[in-house]
């Protein structure tokens, strides 16, 4: 379980970093904005990318969800009952696998959406998130 969870941990960090540096307004790994919003947005029709207060508070999210690993590892006692950790812990992995398993279900109910970021979350975004969901799923502790 450690090496998941520093997994976890690493791959939370440098999603996260790449969401800071997007609220910064530094366009990486695309320098053209509107590409970018194309690419990693997807709204149909986009040519910004989202505010730096809600690309902020999703940085925020993702922090609080690599708190989440440390808890779920045992790396640092939570200020938290066990059982409230175990419960983020399932709320935590059902929103990952649920925005991942949306992805393949979002022509189904006629979403628009950018050819590109359809592209690229059924290839990249979609599989990693599953990963991801599955992996806090395993780390959640099942009893207490």
């Amino acid at each position: 379980m450690p090496v998941l969870a520093a997994s976890l941990f690493f791959v939370f960090a440098v999603v996260g970093g790449v969401h800071l540096l997007w609220a910064l307004r530094i366009w990486w790994p695309i320098s053209d904005e509107a590409l970018l919003a194309r690419s990693v947005v997807g709204t149909s029709g986009i040519t910004r990318m989202p505010a730096p207060a809600i690309t902020f508070a999703v940085v925020g999210l993702i922090a609080l969800g690599m708190a989440w690993i440390v808890f779920l590892a045992g790396w640092a006692a939570p200020p938290l009952p066990g059982w409230l950790v175990k419960l983020g812990g399932i709320v935590m992995a059902a929103v990952l696998l649920l925005r991942g398993a949306g992805s393949y279900a979002a022509p189904l109910f006629g979403l628009e959406q950018e050819p590109e970021f359809s592209r690229l979350d059924r290839r990249w975004f979609a599989p990693l998130i599953l990963a991801l969901g599955a992996g806090v799923a395993v780390l959640t502790p099942t009893s207490g």
